[in-house]
């Protein structure tokens, strides 16, 4: 896992280097792709990194593929979620798409089958690095993977606010 996060970095870094003047946060991989990454630890036992690649398809559509790894206190997981976004003006989006959720734990007897989802949301972008979604995501299949790091079978509904800077 280490060995990803290094080469992660240093592609962004890469990356950076070849963009005159990217947007803050963003590296501009072709005309109508673009990778954002995130990372911030949520307190002492938590953290979170992301890494989304963005797809335009069109002035009011994107695919956004977002490959998350996320550590709560013991435990670790992968979530890669795979979206369509259309906006419905120029600040209200709606989405929806599949989504997996693999438990990384080593010392788990029993492995779990990887957590598979469904989410759709509404999100409204108050300004270009600042928006809020709120969004449902329905699990497909038997496993006791919940979502976000949560254990047991559990659907759940989520209301949010990012801002990236």
């Amino acid at each position: 896992m280490f060995r990803f996060w290094i080469l992660l970095l240093g592609m962004t870094s890469y990356l950076h280097a070849q963009i005159e003047t990217p947007p803050p946060g963003t590296y501009i991989i072709a005309k109508g792709i673009t990778l954002e990454g995130f990372q911030y630890p949520e307190n002492s036992f938590n953290d979170f990194r992301s890494l989304e690649l963005n797809f335009l398809i069109n002035e009011a559509t994107s695919t956004q593929l977002e490959f998350a790894y996320s550590n709560f206190g013991f435990r670790e997981r992968i979530r890669i979620p795979l979206r369509v976004k259309v906006y419905l003006s120029k600040k209200l989006y709606v989405f929806t798409g599949p989504e997996v959720e693999i438990e990384l734990n080593k010392e788990q007897v029993t492995k779990e089958p990887p957590r598979l989802g469904w989410q759709a949301g509404v999100g409204y972008e108050w300004q270009k690095n600042l928006f809020t979604e709120a969004k449902v995501n329905y699990q497909l299949n038997t496993t006791q993977i919940g979502p976000y790091g949560s254990l047991g079978r559990s659907d759940t509904f989520t209301l949010g606010t990012r801002w990236k800077f």
